[in-house]
């Protein structure tokens, strides 16, 4: 299946910033990828430490022409990362003096899957409780059936009804799916934090809620 391509825009809430003097004096750079795994998150400071997989063109500056690293270290700030999350990220590279060559992220934009099994992988993390891998395969089957030339979550959030022949999706189950992606769907995109507080950022993430 082949998803209708988006301009980058939150499609869940998700919030990441620490807008520091360095990353605003310094020149802006761009890491887009895919969370593979979340090496370390605070939820009391949202600080994170994760593990992306670069899209084309997004990998670090040294590796360039020679070869896409598979995974890259990401830091920073972060609200609710969940492993499949499909990430655009600004900020700097810089070499950490034991762990190499890492993307220091200041703004995060979460992005639709860019393929049907990025979508299955994202439908089966914990930002979706109860949704495994099998059955988040059969709710991408679905809408592929339904809607091939969709975007799945879009779908999610404007035909829900296409969600009534998943075998196994329980009501329950389907209504915490649609409400969760309807309460981020089409929101715009997020601004970075002018204070890097914690405070600043929990007010933050709230808004996106509300």
């Amino acid at each position: 299946m082949r998803w209708k391509r988006r301009a980058p825009e939150a499609i869940l809430p998700c919030v990441a910033e620490r807008g520091t003097a360095q990353g605003q004096a310094a020149g802006s750079e761009e890491l887009r990828g895919t969370i593979d795994r979340i090496t370390f998150h605070s939820t009391e400071t949202l600080y994170g430490v994760l593990r992306v997989h670069p899209e084309k063109g997004y990998g670090h500056a040294a590796s360039a022409g020679l070869y896409e690293p598979l995974l890259v270290s990401a830091v920073g700030k972060i609200d609710q990362p969940a492993v499949g999350l499909r990430v655009h990220m600004r900020g700097r590279w810089i070499v950490h003096k034991a762990h190499g060559p890492q993307f220091e992220f200041d703004e995060v934009l979460v992005l639709p899957p860019a393929t049907a099994e990025g979508a299955v992988r994202y439908l089966a993390s914990e930002r979706f409780p109860g949704i495994g891998e099998v059955l988040a395969r059969r709710i991408v089957e679905a809408l592929e059936r339904k809607a091939p030339s969709a975007d799945p979550f879009q779908a999610i959030a404007e035909q829900p009804e296409y969600l009534d022949e998943v075998r196994g999706l329980k009501p329950a189950l389907r209504e915490m799916l649609v409400g969760t992606v309807k309460a981020g769907w089409g929101r715009p995109k997020l601004r970075p934090l002018s204070k890097n507080s914690d405070m600043t950022a929990r007010r933050a993430c709230a808004r996106t809620r509300t």
